[in-house]
């Protein structure tokens, strides 16, 4: 099932690398980024709060409810560094956009690899 939304989570980064190509005023770039974190922050604690239940309730893995929280943390990251790509244009967004895919990747493969 992880894999399953690692592959989505792929193909949607893909997707936003070849989306509009409308650079984005400074004022429309920090309300995006800043709306993105605030996102990221309330996802980054319903993972936590979601592990914590987990491993209180079932006595789950907790190395393994710490690693959904880091991934939880590493996409909001991954969709605050996308907003700032917008201010840029041209190959400088198009570099921004595939270092950030980069780290997401990263991040991603890391969680796998040390959930098996």
């Amino acid at each position: 099932m992880n894999i399953s939304r690692l592959v989505f989570l792929g193909v949607l980064g893909a997707l936003s690398l070849v989306a509009c190509a409308k650079t984005e005023t400074p004022s429309e770039t920090r309300q995006d980024v800043a709306a993105a974190a605030n996102k990221g922050a309330e996802n980054v604690a319903k993972a936590e709060r979601d592990a914590a239940n987990t491993s209180q309730e079932a006595g789950t893995d907790v190395a393994n409810a710490n690693l959904d929280v880091a991934l939880v943390a590493a996409k909001a990251a991954y969709k605050v560094e996308i907003e700032r790509c917008e201010a840029q244009t041209g190959s400088a967004r198009t570099a921004c956009k595939t270092n950030a895919q980069a780290t997401l990747d990263a991040a991603q493969a890391q969680v796998v690899a040390l959930k098996q």
